[in-house]
């Protein structure tokens, strides 16, 4: 499975079938053996382009303000830029 690392948080996967969204940010915390525990979710889309709308998504919906969505759609589309796809 190919793998493309968009942040520390979110990659992209691509199998036979689909591209996956793949979003892991641990928690700090660990399990009663020890392990570190994260919090993760997983998407799958047809496209790549439904799936990097969905990281579009995820990235800049915290924004609080015009100007920080700006700041961030900016910082998204240059992760997008470089990605070698």
């Amino acid at each position: 499975m190919n793998t493309i690392r968009l942040d520390d948080k979110y990659e992209i996967k691509k199998d036979a079938y689909c591209w996956i969204l793949c979003y892991s940010n641990p928690t700090g915390r660990f399990s009663k053996h020890g392990e570190p525990i994260s919090d993760q979710n997983i998407w799958y889309y047809p496209t790549i382009k439904q799936c990097l709308l969905k990281y579009m998504d995820e990235v800049i919906y915290p924004a609080s303000s015009v100007t920080e969505l700006y700041a961030k759609l900016l910082e998204v589309e240059e992760t997008i830029k470089t990605l070698k796809l």
